[in-house]
């Protein structure tokens, strides 16, 4: 019986482990992109917070005021007012959305319906980041918003 020749099979074996090798080797890249992508956004984030205070009014308004006190810009997504036993979370929410913020920037919205600091709870949740998938929160209860 014939066979391949011990140069070609050694050939063979080299070209499939080089073959198999690249293939890892971009699996890995690919993966170790993803992951790093993660980690840069939440290092952005991480030094970024929101700063909330909010002040009503006899006549029955309410003003929060929110500042961005980090160097990303943040996208309120969700911003929940509870005054006494109101809940009011239209103000920003998923697909309202609130008005981005930039570093420094305060933004400030009337609510209406408030009248007053018993109970009173603003919370804030916002993306941050070049892809807006870092999370950054701010809140402020009864006597120190």
């Amino acid at each position: 019986m014939k066979g391949i020749s011990p140069m070609i099979a050694t050939v063979l074996l080299l070209a499939f482990t080089i073959a198999v090798g690249g293939i890892i080797s971009v699996w890995l890249t690919g993966m170790t992109r993803t992951q790093t992508a993660g980690v840069t956004t939440a290092a952005q984030c991480a030094s970024t917070r929101l700063d909330v205070t909010a002040k009503t009014y006899s006549s029955g308004g309410l003003i929060i005021t929110y500042t961005n006190l980090g160097p990303e810009v943040v996208y309120p997504k969700n911003i929940t007012v509870v005054c006494g036993s109101i809940t009011n979370s239209s103000i920003a929410n998923e697909t309202t959305n609130g008005l981005p913020v930039g570093q420094g920037n305060s933004i400030t919205q009337p609510v209406s319906g408030c009248v007053t600091n018993n109970n009173l709870t603003v919370k804030i949740t916002a993306t941050c980041g070049s892809d807006q998938k870092g999370v950054v929160f701010g809140e402020c209860k009864n006597t120190n918003c």
